[in-house]
């Protein structure tokens, strides 16, 4: 089988039959996506990101579904948990301060 997914050096590392797996697609699938005119449904190329911890956005815009620009949009809304736990500690921190400062300033003098 030849491979079809290279790692980060550029190596082909897993053949159809191991992708299909991963991704949970027929074999046969994967043998049409190099020809002309085919392209896999959004859901299948999110399954192969997903599979190869690749970022679902940069494979939408490798497979035409989305620009490059609406990838990068910012707009996206996230849950709070998810922007605490992503954020660095200094932007916490910062964040914090911000906060105080305004709170002692917006506060009457006793």
């Amino acid at each position: 089988m030849a491979p079809i997914v290279g790692d980060d050096s550029g190596t082909e590392v897993a053949d159809k039959k191991t992708v299909a797996t991963r991704i949970d697609v027929d074999r046969s699938m994967l043998s049409r996506w190099p020809k002309d005119g085919y392209r896999p449904s959004a859901e299948t190329v999110v399954a192969f990101c997903r599979a190869y911890g690749r970022n679902p956005l940069t494979g939408l815009v490798a497979a035409g579904f989305i620009t490059k620009t609406e990838s990068c949009t910012r707009d996206v809304k996230i849950g709070i948990d998810e922007a605490l736990r992503e954020a660095r500690l200094d932007d916490l921190l910062d964040e914090l301060r911000r906060r105080v400062d305004n709170n002692e300033r917006s506060q009457p003098d006793h």
